[in-house]
């Protein structure tokens, strides 16, 4: 096989790789319990993020746009044990940046795949569904002469120091281009790529958290850990805020239920309007926790994504009423006398007071971290705010 491509600095060669070649050359080094042998954990979602390159591929198809999936990194390595692989380079220049890399291998899987295991397979699958041409090329950084622990000190490298990034500021950036105008039909096709409609909630939820981190009526103001902002004196980063607000942005029941009702305002001012209702009541029923946010995880990530959750289906419930009452008043006899209001539920660490004013450990809703423990605090609050509006309500007969 021969590839045209240039030598870069670090030894390595940049060559573009047809999508045939490259899902029949390329392999990934899965670790195996029973043999020891291997690096890369086999991801439980790697089939799923792959099925989402195959829908960015077919998005980029209807758009007309080139998919766009960056630089792959791969080592010249059979995965046959004691088979070969050669790589020769035959400069073209003086300086000899630029010439034909030349692959010979005693195998067809030659090419270890560093990074870019699962654009890899979403390759293949593209090409099984037919959504890519087998002569599209890719971007590939082909090591050679590499140990399998250099190997895996490039992996590293590359995971650990080179790839946590956040994407709360580049939606943030995003939504605010697209609220002034200012991106081309062009520019908005290639975001389309990258963020299809399903993904659009995420934009609605930068206008929502920046509201009310910023108004100056919110409960939330200046709470939100903001990109490139310290931590002193916050209560919730952005990004867990963004995906609280999942529950009731990207909803499509919630949506239509909403649009069928005269509120006199755009979704977005509603949920702003609705969450500051919310957590003004919160304040009012637990002034402790609001005076010193960073003492309990009610204003952080668990209690926010579980009251956020809960709270989704108590407005969907209120929808179908023919009184739809989703004021402040009503979330305080809501949240009155259930966990809300117990601070000692929520605390997780000491404040400035003194130290007898403080519980003595901490409280059964820091135990509720991750998806699983946000749906269970979720549901207990749920429980628990229906029965304090059923409560509040008129007793109700009913005929069988």
């Amino acid at each position: 096989m021969e590839f045209l491509g240039k030598q870069n600095r670090d030894g390595s060669f940049s060559i573009g790789v047809k999508a045939r070649e490259l899902v029949d050359g390329g392999w990934v080094d899965f670790y195996e319990e029973r043999s020891g042998r291997g690096y890369q954990r086999m991801e439980t979602m790697r089939e799923t993020r792959a099925a989402d390159i195959e829908k960015y591929f077919s998005r980029c198809l209807q758009e007309d746009q080139k998919p766009r999936l960056f630089e792959m990194t791969g080592s010249a390595r059979c995965e046959v044990d004691g088979d070969a692989v050669r790589v020769d380079f035959d400069p073209l220049d003086d300086d000899e940046h630029l010439g034909i890399i030349k692959v010979s291998a005693d195998s067809q899987h030659w090419m270890s795949m560093v990074d870019g295991g699962t654009r890899l397979r979403g390759i293949e699958r593209a090409l099984e569904a037919g959504v890519i041409a087998p002569e599209t090329f890719f971007d590939v950084r082909l090591f050679r002469g590499l140990s399998v622990p250099e190997e895996i000190a490039l992996f590293l490298l590359i995971n650990e120091n080179q790839k946590r990034v956040r994407t709360d500021l580049s939606l943030r950036v995003v939504q605010r281009s697209l609220d002034e105008g200012n991106l081309s039909d062009g520019q908005l096709r290639i975001l389309r790529t990258v963020v299809p409609d399903t993904e659009q909630w995420r934009y609605e939820a930068s206008r929502v958290a920046a509201r009310l981190n910023g108004d100056p009526d919110s409960p939330f103001r200046d709470l939100v850990q903001m990109p490139g902002q310290k931590a002193t004196g916050k209560s919730i980063a952005l990004q867990a805020l963004l995906t609280s607000l999942k529950h009731m942005l990207d909803d499509s029941d919630l949506a239509a239920r909403l649009s069928s009702v005269d509120v006199h305002q755009s979704s977005t001012e509603f949920w702003v309007r609705v969450l500051k209702n919310f957590w003004s009541a919160v304040a009012d029923v637990n002034p402790r926790s609001k005076q010193e946010p960073k003492t309990s995880v009610l204003w952080g990530s668990i209690g926010v994504n579980g009251c956020h959750r809960a709270l989704a289906e108590i407005v969907r419930t209120e929808f179908s009423s023919e009184s739809i009452n989703l004021s402040s008043n009503r979330f305080k006899s809501m949240v009155a006398n259930t966990w809300v209001e117990d601070y000692d539920i929520w605390y997780s660490r000491r404040g400035k007071r003194p130290v007898e004013e403080y519980p003595t450990e901490k409280g059964a809703a820091t135990q509720m971290t991750g998806n699983s423990g946000y749906i269970r605090l979720a549901s207990t609050l749920e429980k628990q705010w229906r029965a304090r509006l059923h409560a509040s309500e008129s007793p109700r007969t009913v005929t069988l």
